[in-house]
């Protein structure tokens, strides 16, 4: 909730996280714990930690699958293990694009922009510049922050994720500054906070910009509009 939130994606205390996790209740739901270890473990940069809790935490949407796949994938990423990270990737695209091909009309509330973006960061892990950025903006424009305030801003979360997996820093670092400004989406594969610019590892080669620099510093670019 709110609580995790402040501490964790706010604060970036992964101790305090833990802490917090711990006096939850046993009928919290598996996958809501799951993923809250595997994010606090990825944010520790105990990778292999991350991937085991989400291989602990059951899938509750279509989504989950392909989208634990690439979170594995980053974490492959961020251990040095390119092939495998490469591996998982192909294998989330591939249920992505499943998905899409035997759900014609599924773009309400967002459903097809997700698969979308799973194919967008697929091909980027991949290195396939101009499939993943198509990809990634074709979810920005089926799941718009004009129609929706609260679910729309995982799609540009994903398209800022594909950017900066493919180098393209500029264009990272112009939409990161617009979405500090958006309200967090529970669903998002990975949140844009200050706690994550300053702790993930994907962000490690645009962490010392001075523009990121700058964001980190302005406590007020992040107060929700």
């Amino acid at each position: 909730g709110w609580l995790y939130q402040t501490i964790v994606l706010g604060r970036g205390d992964t101790a305090a996280g833990r802490a917090l996790l711990a006096t939850l209740p046993k009928e919290l739901s598996p996958r809501v714990r799951g993923v809250a270890d595997a994010n606090l473990a990825r944010l520790a940069r105990h990778f292999d930690s991350s991937t085991v809790a989400l291989a602990r935490a059951p899938g509750q949407r279509l989504v989950d699958p392909p989208q634990d796949l690439i979170v594995r994938a980053l974490n492959d990423l961020a251990s040095g293990s390119q092939a495998r990270a490469g591996a998982r990737a192909d294998s989330a695209g591939s249920l992505a694009r499943s998905f899409l091909h035997s759900t014609p009309g599924a773009g309400v509330f967002g459903n097809a922009a997700d698969f979308h973006s799973i194919l967008g960061l697929a091909d980027a892990i991949r290195g396939r510049d101009a499939e993943a950025i198509q990809e990634g903006q074709r979810a920005v424009a089926l799941n718009p922050t004009a129609r929706d305030a609260t679910e729309g801003p995982r799609s540009v979360d994903n398209l800022i994720m594909i950017y900066v997996l493919l180098g393209r820093k500029d264009e990272a670092i112009r939409l990161i500054a617009e979405q500090a400004h958006a309200p967090l989406t529970a669903t998002s594969i990975l949140f844009i906070t200050q706690a994550t610019l300053r702790l993930d590892p994907l962000f490690d080669s645009i962490r010392n910009d001075p523009r990121i620099q700058a964001l980190l510093k302005n406590d007020a670019a992040w107060v929700v509009r």
